[in-house]
This record gives structure tokens, sequence and C-alpha cells, in this order.
């Protein structure tokens, strides 16, 4: 996230097709003290913008191939907390509302003095300052989780959500965790046990869709010796080993309505009936859900049981797509870089059109997505920085049958380019089943170890 600098004068971008109004707002603006870069279109804007540091932009809407609303809405995906002024005629104000809408922090209608142009710059910046200090000030007061400190987020979506998880925490009913694949639901299932009363107990979790459905019911609820042929024990169920701790069931839609049947007993009564025993086994164990969206949507067409949704829907807790809270992909960035580090990887950087690429990305597959794809990056690049050459082709917009292309366009021998396409394959899948490597060998049709070694 681009910032203003600490030191020296704020840096102020104008653009302007007027070489007259260029002139007069660079006049007017470097005598109140300000560095001034000025420009004729969008398009060089742009480029100034992404080479260097600037703090605030005046452009005017309507200049060549690239207009200042063009110009807006990109400055605002890839950097939403630079301010941006925009000036327009008094034919166009509807239009500079439609701006103001778009992000604009405020807009200028000609003529204007120096004097109202200087006023509306310092009231911007005044307000960006506000809003960068009161960022700080909750960073000192740790408004995130302090028992999960992997979970990275200050945007305001994400300190909402920590909110909620604090609030939550010291309550004992269900909860239901929603978000997209790669989002973090574990860990927020995680920071809800942590924050807890019950963070001493522990914290047990199964993902319901990498369990065979034959298998489920065991694995919930134990089972007594001889109650099927490899039963050479009794064996107690993940509720009954949560006890005094909190049960995390990941991917909750993915269980079939038979196994519903006996969660929502395990949930009302707080009890579970190991498999091959009549008598049901008291447990308390707070337990937290999860699902990756639709699940109502799935109760009303008969698909996932109405009653145990209503049951365990107490409360949701949604996580923000990546793509919601771009402001927080610098901090994960450097949040990655530092745990690889940490590791015993080398002290990376990111060359800056690197940097942007990743800013610029939709990312799919969320925050997993983006610490795999640095995890890759680290290993590919050559030296200490990476580059746009070490990040994943779709990533820099190279896809499907641009595997055998190298992204500084060399060519790679086939077999060479067969080995990069199974690397993002195999990666896909994992991330697909959640990381679960025994699942995603059976999909693959390898042996478990050729995974392991390949994946390694």
């Amino acid at each position: 996230m681009r910032g203003m600098s600490s030191v020296g004068k704020m840096r102020i971008l104008c653009a302007d097709d007027s070489e007259a109004g260029r002139a007069s707002m660079k006049a007017v603006l470097t005598n109140a003290g300000y560095d001034v870069v000025s420009c004729k279109d969008g398009s060089e804007a742009l480029r100034l913008f992404r080479d260097t540091r600037v703090d605030l932009i005046v452009t005017d809407l309507f200049m060549g191939k690239v207009g200042g609303q063009e110009l807006l809405e990109q400055v605002k995906r890839s950097s939403p907390d630079t301010p941006v002024i925009v000036v327009t005629g008094y034919p166009s104000v509807s239009t500079a509302v439609e701006a103001l809408k778009s992000g604009a922090a405020d807009y200028l209608v000609r003529p204007f003095g120096g004097e109202e142009l200087k006023m509306v710059v310092e009231r911007t910046l005044q307000e960006r300052l506000l809003k960068e200090e009161n960022a700080r000030l909750r960073k000192k007061l740790d408004v995130r989780v302090p028992v999960a400190p992997q979970i990275v987020g200050e945007s305001a979506l994400m300190q909402d959500l920590f909110a909620s998880i604090k609030r939550m925490a010291v309550e004992d009913c269900p909860v239901l965790v929603v978000g997209e694949s790669g989002t973090g639901k574990d860990l927020v299932a995680r920071a809800l046990h942590l924050a807890g009363p019950r963070r001493s107990g522990p914290f047990m979790a199964i993902n319901c869709g990498a369990v065979p459905e034959s298998l489920f019911e065991s694995e919930l609820f134990g089972h007594v010796k001889g109650a099927f042929t490899s039963a050479d024990r009794d064996r107690i169920g993940l509720f009954e080993a949560a006890t005094a701790g909190t049960l995390f069931l990941d991917e909750i839609e993915s269980t079939s309505l038979r196994v519903q049947a006996k969660l929502l007993r395990a949930v009302e009564e707080g009890a579970v009936v190991p498999v091959g025993e009549v008598s049901p086994k008291q447990v308390d164990a707070r337990l937290v859900f999860s699902s990756q969206g639709g699940l109502r949507e799935r109760a009303m067409a008969g698909e996932f049981r109405q009653d145990l949704y209503y049951r365990i829907n107490v409360v949701e807790l949604h996580i923000p797509p990546l793509r919601e809270r771009r402001e927080d992909i610098p901090l994960l960035i450097d949040h990655f870089l530092s745990v690889l580090q940490e590791e015993g990887r080398t002290d990376m950087k990111i060359a800056p059109e690197a940097h942007r690429a990743l800013l610029e990305y939709n990312w799919p597959g969320n925050v997993r997505e983006l610490e795999h794809a640095l995890e890759r990056a680290c290993l590919f690049a050559e030296g200490d920085t990476i580059g746009l050459e070490d990040l994943p082709g779709e990533i820099v917009g190279l896809t499907g049958g641009h595997h055998g292309l190298e992204r500084t366009g060399k060519r790679l021998n086939l077999k060479d380019a067969v080995k990069g396409f199974e690397q993002e394959y195999i990666e896909k899948v994992v991330d697909e089943v959640g990381r679960d490597k025994k699942l995603a060998a059976e999909i693959l049709e390898i042996d478990l170890s050729t995974l392991y070694r390949k994946t390694k």
C-alpha cells in the first residue's frame, strides 16, 4: 500500500491535456510547498504513478485516449488509499459526481482559483493523514486477535471479523464460518478456540470432504471393539476427544443426509452413540462449522437438512475473499516472506513490476493461493529478488496454452514444458482438496509417496 512520505514534501501528480491548466496548477501547488509532477494524459499519469511515489492526484476528466475516469479506476484498484481529485467544466458536474461514486476524494469545477485548489488539496491530504493515523492507533491497540497472529489484515472488513471473533469466543453456542476456499476458515476456528474459556482444552478438526462416508461415523463418534472387521479395539471419536475444548467440522456441506441426522442429535443433545454401541455417551465440546457458502440454498433444496442448518447457524462469521480487501495484500506479502525467511529461506525482495502483478491479480484461491505463489516464486528466483518471470503464469496473464513459453518469451523444450505443466496441475489439485495429499493422490492416480516427492 502506498503511503505518504514521512520526510520531505508531499508529492502531487497533476494530469491535464491543457498546457495552460497544467502550468497553472503546478505553479500554485509548488508555491504552496508541494513537490509537483505533471503530465498531459492518463496513460502518462499511470506510468508516473507506478514508477514514483505519489501522495495525491489531481486529474482532468477528459483527456485523450485515457481520461481521468479510467485513471481514477485503475489507481483505486491498485492503491485504494491514494486520493484522487477530479477536475471538470460546469456542464460536466454530473460526470464529476459519478467520479465521486467511483472513489474520487473531491472535485473542482472550472474555472477555479488558486486558493480553492490549495484548500481542496490541503483538506484531502489532511483527511488521508487522519485515516492513516487512525490505522496506526488501531494497530497499537492491537485490534487484531492477539492469540491468532497468523490472521493478517488491517482492512475494515477484517477489523469487523476480528471484533466478531472476540465477541463470539466467549460464547459457547455453535458458530458457522463461511468463506471461499483459501480464505482461512481453519484459522478463524482456531482463533475462536484460543480466545475463549476453552483455550486450555483440545482443538480437534476434521475435513468432512476428505473422509470417506464409511469411516466418517467412526471418526466423529468412535466405535467399540468388534463393531466392524478392522475394529480390534475401542476407539473414542472426535466429539469425545474434544471434550472441554473445541471441535471444528470443516466443509460441513460435504456430509451425507444420513450422517447429518446423527450430527443433529449430537448437536442437540450433547451426546454421541459410538458405532456398535447402543447407549449414548455425553460429550462437551464447543462446535465450530465451516462452509464455502450456499448452505441455506442447499437446505431449501433438500440437499442439506434444514433442522441441522438452523441448529449450527446460530451465529455466522463471514470471511471476505482477498479480492474484496486488496489493501491487505501488501501486509500478507510481507508476512509470508517473513515466514519463509524464518524457515531458512533467503531474505527475498520483490521487483516493482512483480509487486504490481500481485496487487492487480484477482486471487480466486484467496490467501492460500498468494502464500503458495510466493513460496513457489522464492524457489524459482535465481537471486534475492522475485521478478515477473518467477510468478505463476496465471498471475502475469499467461495461462492455458502458454506453458511452453517462459515469461521472458524464451521457448522451453518439451520435457521442461511438460514438467512445468505437471507441477502447476498438481498444485492446483492439492489446493482444491484442502491440502489433503492422500485424496489428491487418489484423484491424480499416483502413489502418495510419488506425490510427496513431486510436491517437495
